[in-house]
């Protein structure tokens, strides 16, 4: 059936706000900018090949690495990169061989450190020791990238969260739902957030705007 001519002449402006509203700076599609990451910037649009349509209901079938934590250091490692940069959190193994060691300074550290192992000296004791790269930091799971669970735990120091589980996304909320409050609180819900808390140029949340925890 044709359009009308009053529908060929209305749907361009629909078109237009409907841009409009899912490119406003409110939205939660700007990455780090207070909401989640833009979807497509972690996940594929479409089912990728060589998956059936009904072979799991698991959204990490559509991730665009391996795994969470490889596509994190999608964009939070740069190969190449020798001298510190905010957004980054991990060296490239190639960045950082035999007696150079990791170079970005994030709060967070480098994850380059848990594969970098040190032995000095001969024999046990006072002679000599050794300080293995799984004792360097948070062994977090990006497979894509050389990075594995700690050999020496299955589970947390004290806890029971599973050590092959560990990655990124298990302390950062790549969907951007969790928030802070002007009171201090934290919710999941509520006012929206229009920009990052997580920056020291970050704005303070105040009695209609969160910001930010990712």
């Amino acid at each position: 059936m044709a359009r009308s001519p009053r529908i060929r002449q209305i749907f361009p402006v629909l078109l237009t706000l409907f841009l409009v509203s899912t490119t406003n700076s409110d939205t939660a599609e700007t990455f780090h900018s207070g909401g989640g990451g833009d979807c497509i910037g972690c996940h594929f649009l479409h089912r990728p090949d060589g998956v059936s349509a009904g072979a799991s209901n698991d959204n990490s079938i559509s991730l665009m690495a391996l795994d969470p934590g490889s596509t994190c250091l999608k964009c939070h490692l740069n190969v190449g990169e020798k001298r510190p940069n905010s957004y980054l959190v991990a060296s490239a193994d190639g960045d950082m061989p035999s007696g150079v060691p990791p170079a970005q300074l994030s709060p967070g550290g480098d994850f380059g450190w848990v594969k970098k192992s040190y032995s000095w000296g001969t024999g046990g004791g006072d002679g000599g020791g050794s300080s293995p790269g799984e004792r360097h930091g948070h062994n977090i799971v990006a497979l894509d990238y050389g990075f594995v669970q700690d050999a020496g735990r299955s589970s947390a120091p004290g806890g029971s969260f599973p050590a092959a589980q560990l990655s990124c996304i298990s302390c950062h909320d790549p969907h951007g739902k969790y928030r802070r409050l002007a009171d201090g609180s934290i919710g999941k819900t509520g006012i929206p957030i229009p920009a990052s808390g997580s920056y020291d140029t970050s704005p303070d949340p105040s009695g209609d705007r969160a910001v930010g925890v990712s």
